[in-house]
């Protein structure tokens, strides 16, 4: 057994590894890793430290060109903890889209539906609550909206709930392209 020690990497909200020496190497020529990555010795994953900072580890950056921001690690499969998060880019998009054609909402709600399975137990799963809490609330708004237009309110109602809307897309595609989950995917904001 080998006295080197083993590492974990966390990247967003999720835990890669354990990696050897020869590994986190590997990771660091793929743009993977960068004196940033946050690398905790296998164990003690509480004591999270910048690659950087660890000791064990200087060498390894010395004379390497290093990436301005590392890529999430591959995991078995070749995707980056979970499903392909190509699939939440569509459905953040379908619903940015509706605001011009209003169908692409639905289209984006039933993708959510099909593909959430999939990411079960990923960080990716918290974005297919969010959306499909997004797709439901925002319609139950509209339609009270547009009930309560003879009155005066729904056009306030239904402003209101457009930019709640672009607010929770903005939200969720932002924290999806930083590879983290969103915090309290069934709450209002």
């Amino acid at each position: 057994m080998s006295s080197r020690p083993l590492w974990r990497l966390l990247f967003g909200d999720e835990v890669f590894g354990p990696y050897d020496r020869g590994e986190l190497e590997a990771l660091l020529a793929e743009g993977r890793l960068d004196r940033m990555s946050l690398l905790a010795a296998e164990g003690q994953t509480g004591d999270w430290r910048p690659a950087g900072e660890i000791a064990e580890l200087e060498d390894l950056f010395e004379g390497r060109a290093l990436p301005a921001k590392a890529k999430p690690p591959r995991v078995p499969g070749g995707r980056p903890g979970g499903p392909d998060p190509m699939m939440l880019h569509l459905v953040y998009g379908l619903y940015a889209a509706s605001f011009l054609m209003g169908v692409t909402a639905l289209a984006g709600v039933i993708v959510a539906y099909v593909k959430r399975a999939e990411a079960q137990g990923s960080w990716q799963a918290s974005h297919f609550i969010f959306q499909i809490r997004t797709f439901w609330i925002a319609l139950a708004a509209s339609v009270v909206g547009f009930l309560t237009m003879p009155i005066g309110i729904g056009f306030l109602i239904l402003l209101l709930t457009a930019v709640w809307m672009i607010w929770r897309i903005v939200r969720g595609w932002v924290r999806l392209s930083q590879y983290r989950a969103v915090e309290d995917p069934e709450g209002w904001l």
